[in-house]
């Protein structure tokens, strides 16, 4: 949930619903979400991980069931 996803949302109320119809998890995520992805990357924890392309996006781009990009 970007801060111009937000917008998007605020002016196509119904553009809500088909995110989250089109999210396998079943809604939109928050900022921190992400966020702690980042701290993980960033810790020791994740210190032996090469090279890696992690999506985070609830599922949606294994359905793609928008036509196109919501943010």
């Amino acid at each position: 949930m970007s801060s111009s996803l937000r917008l998007n949302l605020h002016s196509n109320p119904e553009l809500q619903d088909s995110i989250i119809d089109a999210t396998p998890l079943g809604y939109i995520a928050e900022p921190e979400e992400v966020a702690e992805l980042a701290l993980f990357l960033s810790s020791e924890g994740a210190s032996f991980l090469t090279g890696q392309v992690i999506t985070i996006d609830g599922g949606r781009s294994i359905l793609n069931k928008l036509e196109k990009a919501a943010y």
